[in-house]
């Protein structure tokens, strides 16, 4: 699964998740996000390793 990410200075970014994830859809807020940076066939990728949700964001993009 690919998701967009938004830094809180509004630099936005594509991560990979390493699975389907039913809790991350648009406009749902996570916090202590760890991204890392893989490398394969010369291609270099972000992937959404951690992150967790914010309580008052979860229900709204449902």
């Amino acid at each position: 699964m690919n998701v967009q990410l938004q830094t809180a200075n509004g630099q936005k970014f594509q991560a990979y998740t390493h699975g389907p994830d039913t809790k991350l859809a648009p406009g749902v807020i996570i916090y202590n996000v760890k991204v890392s940076i893989r490398n394969s066939g010369g291609l270099t990728f972000y992937v959404l390793d951690a992150y967790e949700l914010a309580a008052d964001t979860a229900g709204q993009a449902a």
